[in-house]
């Protein structure tokens, strides 16, 4: 799922709480259920799920390609999304929103770490649990998967401006 969608998800579930240590864990929570949702980036083969760090991508150029320029714009999309609702007064309480976040990617931040290392044990096991997750249901297209949370991301745009009363 993209960095993108977890944010944007994490915030708009964040609206209605008062506590970030439940903004934190559910936001930590709704980053599993959303990766159960088919988003294109499989797993290629079960060699490669049982290393749990994408040493299979990097012999298929194709595969490499796409998961060295997708994140970082995807890193640069969040962030902009972060200021824009941020100053357009859409964000919501900091102090609550922000842990949200947090929570809502620490799984992807973790697996980062699992792949720059790949020796810590702890990281494993959590990458490990983290990638089970994204093959509970056979995967999709990654144009499909980048379109549908495109629309998604729209919608919940669109709900925060109606839940601010702002003027969509």
């Amino acid at each position: 799922m993209l960095l993108t969608t977890h944010v944007s998800t994490s915030i708009l579930i964040c609206q209605g709480l008062n506590n970030p240590w439940l903004a934190f864990f559910i936001g930590l929570v709704m980053h599993y259920l959303l990766d159960m949702i088919p988003h294109g980036d499989h797993i290629k083969n079960k060699r490669e799920y049982l290393l749990s760090d994408f040493s299979a991508y990097k012999d298929n150029k194709g595969e490499l390609r796409q998961f060295r320029i997708i994140p970082p714009i995807d890193v640069v999309l969040a962030s902009l999304l972060i200021i824009y609702l941020y100053i357009s007064g859409q964000f919501g309480n900091p102090d609550i929103v922000i842990p949200g976040i947090i929570g809502g990617i620490l799984p992807d931040i973790i697996m980062l770490i699992n792949i720059i290392t790949n020796r810590i044990w702890l990281v494993r096991k959590i990458n490990w649990f983290h990638l089970k997750i994204h093959t509970i249901i056979k995967d999709i297209p990654l144009a499909w998967a980048i379109s549908g949370q495109a629309v998604y991301n729209v919608l919940v745009l669109y709900i925060l401006f109606f839940i601010h009363g702002a003027v969509v």
